[in-house]
């Protein structure tokens, strides 16, 4: 699973993992979360580009209910030696969610008994600034720079665990 805030690169470092994992011989899938593609994704895509307004606590759990909605096919693949990377999981859901005030426990809830990863890869900045100057920075909902540094204080802060691999984004 690779984690982090918005435009360290996730997305194409997962994809070179990808490649690098099959020229080794191995099945390997891509998850990204949110899945825009399903009933619960449509809705949160629609949040993010600011067509829809939802509270808070209600746009947390619909993040969750879209991991929950692919937890069957996750089970599925991984059952059938299949190696699955998660582009965000979770633990995003906490930061974002934490980042906009809400209660550490009350985040994590929703998410227990889903899949756990067997690695994190963390997706460390050097600033949110530098970020900021990446390409289509600022086209979503929650790609702002005073967000986007509660959101990092929150990975590096509450959630932020050693057995973590981090990466200089």
């Amino acid at each position: 699973m690779i984690e982090g805030v918005d435009r360290t690169g996730k997305t194409t470092q997962i994809s070179k993992l990808k490649s690098h994992l099959e020229s080794c011989g191995r099945r390997v899938h891509i998850q990204r979360f949110p899945e825009r593609n399903t009933v619960f994704g449509k809705q949160i895509s629609s949040f993010l580009t600011n067509q829809v307004q939802f509270k808070d606590e209600m746009i947390h759990l619909l993040f969750s209910v879209n991991r929950w909605e692919l937890e069957p096919e996750i089970i599925k693949l991984l059952e059938s030696g299949t190696d699955v990377l998660l582009d965000r999981y979770s633990y995003s859901g906490t930061a974002y969610s934490r980042a906009k005030g809400l209660d550490l426990g009350w985040c994590q809830s929703p998410d227990k008994g889903l899949p756990k990863p067997d690695l994190v890869i963390y997706m460390s900045p050097k600033s949110i600034e530098e970020l900021a100057s990446r390409e289509e920075f600022g086209n979503e909902r929650y790609e702002k720079v005073e967000f986007q540094k509660k959101v990092l204080q929150v990975y590096e802060d509450e959630l932020f665990d050693e057995s973590w691999v981090r990466i200089n984004a």
